[in-house]
């Protein structure tokens, strides 16, 4: 019996949580959930007629779905995707915020789990400033950090990327 993986351990994926470009071939109506997390939103069509696909990169959590993975930041990730949906085979895309840089923990205070020996997070983007605040300087010792800043950037990656979903 193995231990299941321990929360700062990437999760693994069984063999049969993938799926691959040859699941979007199909005469059903496809449903992409991009960012799809667990899947929640993906498995809601499972005894429906339409094809639901889940999107997202290898994380933290299990889904309970199988996962097309594909990095959404990657730009030939990008390009197949819009490719699949300019074929008008997708009836219907769901995007879900990339990240966790888009929190607004100032605004809305609830319980949250503090992993050991790591610090409060903290938000990383403002009303005045959506795509991030600026970096940590002499000038602004209490801006983001370089840790803070490349996931803010690799959040809004995405987030550009579902613009041009959205423009098709």
């Amino acid at each position: 019996v193995e231990d299941p993986p321990t929360p700062e351990a990437p999760f693994e994926a069984p063999p049969l949580a993938a799926v691959g470009p040859e699941d979007l071939d199909t005469t059903l109506p496809i449903v992409l959930e991009l960012g799809c997390g667990s899947g929640r939103f993906t498995r809601q069509f499972e005894p429906s007629e339409v094809k639901a696909v889940g999107v997202d990169m290898k994380a933290l959590y299990k889904p309970e779905i199988p996962v097309f993975w594909m990095d959404l930041r990657d730009e030939e990730s990008q390009e197949f995707l819009l490719d699949t949906i300019r074929a008008k085979t997708v009836g219907h895309v769901h995007m879900s915020w990339p990240g966790t840089s888009w929190d607004r923990q100032g605004e809305v205070r609830r319980p949250r789990v503090r992993r050991k020996g790591r610090p409060e997070s903290r938000e990383l983007r403002s009303l005045e400033q959506p795509l991030g605040l600026p970096p940590r300087s002499p000038e602004n010792p209490g801006g983001l950090s370089k840790f803070e800043r490349q996931r803010v950037e690799s959040d809004n990656q995405v987030l550009l990327f579902y613009l041009g979903v959205v423009r098709l």
